[in-house]
């Protein structure tokens, strides 16, 4: 990016007597300048995307598991499995907010 940014600059530095222009000079657009931090700042955003599709994953796994070791046990389909980890998952968010309001998190 900045190997582009120096060619447009001087690229446009001859930009201006409009008698003497080139063909690249006239030709060439320069990309809008970016801050030196969008790069990172999207690799980033990446990562956290990829993080929270694992978690997301993990949780319809974990969820799936469950189901399948409660029918391979018992031949029977559990449906009450749904209602306990809806009420797992509010306790936990529960503890969370406590925790997050005594400040220890």
């Amino acid at each position: 990016m900045r190997a582009v940014a120096r060619r447009c600059d001087r690229l446009m530095a001859g930009n201006r007597s409009r008698r003497k222009r080139s063909w690249q000079q006239r030709y060439t657009r320069c990309p809008p300048y970016a801050p030196a931090h969008a790069g990172r700042a999207l690799m980033q955003l990446f990562i956290q995307q990829i993080v929270e599709g694992l978690a997301s994953g993990a949780i319809y796994a974990s969820l799936a598991l469950a189901l399948v070791l409660i029918y391979r046990a018992t031949r029977i389909v559990n449906f009450a499995q749904g209602e306990m980890a809806t009420l797992s998952v509010y306790l936990a968010w529960q503890l969370n907010q406590w925790a997050c309001r005594s400040g220890s998190a």
